[in-house]
């Protein structure tokens, strides 16, 4: 019935070209199947909130977050969308998903302590395949040893948003032991909470450090022992 001038600039079409076209038209080939399923939906104000693709004159696709409620135009009955061009999130989700992938320290993501992402890092260091992680919080896996003070941080993580330099021993499936320094920050995708944890392995650092402090423990010993 009705677009703003937005919608031609990111579609390319003319406001006389949209007036009047099926919402249909603007879909790609292969999610014109899923919308359909929306529509009635969409007719009876049950949906409110959905991630869409369209596609602009020439076939480029855009990613879109859409508002959706019921409404008048011109004394009709209607439906009103607002949408959110989502290109700028997704490229940089993308730029994100390889990072989280590739990296060299173990990182997970969770909703409601629930594990949703493990990167390979994380599996090839506890020893554990995505299916025995998934769905599960660390606790239920067994990871975490010191569950006092992980929960204590857990509450606080709550509170703040943010997790730093949590020391804390964790078992691997093969039961040695790893003591691990926990990151973690809260992070927000299309309206959900989740959150990011980042952990560093300073088993050797630590046992390098207890090391040498027994080392100068023992030069000291000598020293007093002998008086010189």
């Amino acid at each position: 019935i009705h677009t703003n001038q937005t919608v031609t600039k990111k579609l390319g079409y003319s406001l006389t070209e949209l007036k009047g076209m099926d919402l249909m038209e603007l879909q790609p080939e292969d999610k014109k199947t899923k919308f359909l399923h929306k529509n009635p939906l969409l007719i009876d104000g049950e949906l409110q909130y959905c991630t869409l693709e369209l596609e602009d004159r020439i076939g480029k696709r855009l990613p879109v977050e859409s508002r959706i409620w019921l409404g008048q135009w011109d004394n009709q009955n209607c439906i009103f969308f607002v949408a959110k061009d989502l290109s700028k999130e997704q490229e940089a989700l993308r730029k994100f998903t390889k990072i989280f992938e590739n990296n060299p320290t173990p990182m997970v993501i969770s909703r409601e302590g629930k594990l949703t992402e493990v990167n390979c890092t994380f599996l090839n260091k506890f020893g554990y395949s995505k299916e025995d992680v998934l769905g599960k919080t660390l606790l239920e896996l067994g990871l975490i040893i010191d569950c006092e003070k992980y929960l204590k941080a857990v509450e606080e993580l709550k509170t703040v948003g943010q997790l730093k330099g949590l020391e804390c021993n964790v078992q691997c499936r093969d039961k040695t032991i790893r003591n691990v320094l926990f990151f973690g920050e809260t992070i927000e995708s299309q309206g959900q909470k989740s959150f990011l944890t980042v952990m560093t392995d300073i088993t050797d650092l630590t046992l390098l450090t207890h090391t040498i402090e027994e080392e100068r423990q023992r030069y000291e010993n000598i020293i007093t022992g002998t008086d010189v």
